[in-house]
C-alpha cells in the first residue's frame, strides 16, 4: 500500500493601504528645493516649512522686521516693510540693490554696495559712499575738478564737469582717449595719449 502525503501551500497575499502624504504633517517635505512652497504648506508665521525655502521668495505673510523668516534671503531683495534705516535686515543684501528709504548719506548701509550702483541721495562730492564704486560710473553730482570721487575712475571715462587743461583728473585715463576740452597746443593732457591716436 502507497501512503502519500498531502502538502498544502497556503499563499496569503499582503496589500498596504494606499496613505496619501499630507504637508500638514510634515510629509514630502524634501520634495521643494526651490523658493516656491505649495499652496497647502504650514503657515510660516508659525515657523513651519521654513527649510522649504532657498531662494529671496518669502511667503507673503512673513513679517522681516519682527525678525521672521530673516535667514531665507540670499538675494538683494527684502521684504517691502523692511526698514533699513532702523537696522532691519542689513545682513541680506549682497547685492548693489538697496532699499528705496535707505540713506547712504547718513552712513546707513554703506557695505551692501559691491558695484558701481549708488542709491540716489548719495552726494560724492561731500565724502559720501566714495568707497562704493569699484568702476568707472561716478554718481552725477560729483566735480572732479575739485578733487572729488578721484579715486573711483578706473577707466578712460571722466565725468563731463572735468576740465584735463587745468590739470585736474589726469590720473584718471588709462587709455588713449582725452576729454574734449583739452587744448594739446598749450602743452596740457599730452601724457593721456598712449597710442598713436
Amino acid at each position: 500500500m502507497t501512503a502519500q502525503l498531502k502538502h498544502e501551500v497556503n499563499v496569503t497575499s499582503l496589500r498596504s493601504a494606499e496613505r496619501v502624504e499630507s504637508l500638514h504633517d510634515g510629509s514630502s517635505v524634501e520634495a521643494f528645493t526651490s523658493s516656491l512652497g505649495p499652496v497647502m504648506a504650514g503657515d510660516a508665521l508659525m515657523g513651519d516649512a521654513v527649510e522649504m525655502f532657498t531662494s529671496s521668495l518669502a511667503p507673503m505673510a512673513t513679517s522681516a522686521r519682527d525678525g521672521d523668516a530673516v535667514e531665507m534671503f540670499t538675494s538683494s531683495l527684502a521684504p517691502m516693510t523692511t526698514s533699513t534705516r532702523d537696522g532691519d535686515a542689513v545682513e541680506m543684501f549682497t547685492s548693489s540693490l538697496a532699499p528705496m528709504t535707505t540713506s547712504a548719506r547718513d552712513g546707513d548701509a554703506v557695505e551692501m554696495f559691491t558695484s558701481s550702483l549708488a542709491p540716489m541721495a548719495t552726494e560724492a562730492r561731500d565724502g559720501d559712499a566714495v568707497e562704493m564704486f569699484t568702476s568707472s560710473l561716478a554718481p552725477m553730482a560729483t566735480e572732479a575738478r575739485d578733487g572729488d570721487a578721484v579715486e573711483m575712475f578706473t577707466s578712460s571715462l571722466a565725468p563731463m564737469a572735468t576740465e584735463a587743461r587745468d590739470g585736474d583728473a589726469v590720473e584718471m585715463f588709462t587709455s588713449s582717449l582725452a576729454p574734449s576740452a583739452s587744448k594739446t597746443r598749450d602743452g596740457d593732457a599730452v601724457a593721456l595719449f598712449t597710442s598713436s591716436l
